[in-house]
């Protein structure tokens, strides 16, 4: 019996790709809660397109040793909002102001 084999091709590494995350957006707000967001890309290896389903997001796979597929593409964010006033340093105090019995 004649046996023939070849090996199988190499499989490429698929990867997650993120950007940064963005300036924290607030949606028609000067200040308080707004979201931050990121891209979040599946790559290969070998910068060819890659193959849809063995990036699907719903799939939560990783095609590259045990990387964990970044599942955040957007996260809560707060800016503070401004003060509504200042209060100024105490001044010393006058003591030509208390009246007896008087705190």
């Amino acid at each position: 019996m004649v046996k023939q084999w070849k090996p199988c091709p190499a499989v490429p590494c698929y990867e997650w790709q993120t950007t940064t995350w963005s300036s924290c957006q607030l949606h028609g707000a000067t200040c308080g809660f707004g979201l931050t967001y990121r891209n979040v890309t599946c790559v290969r290896g070998d910068n060819k397109k890659p193959v849809e389903h063995l990036c699907a997001r719903e799939s939560r796979l990783s095609f590259c040793k045990d990387q964990p597929v970044p599942y955040a593409a957007s996260k809560w964010c707060y800016i503070d909002c401004p003060v509504d006033c200042e209060l100024s340093k105490w001044d010393d105090w006058n003591e030509s102001e208390c009246t007896c019995n008087q705190t």
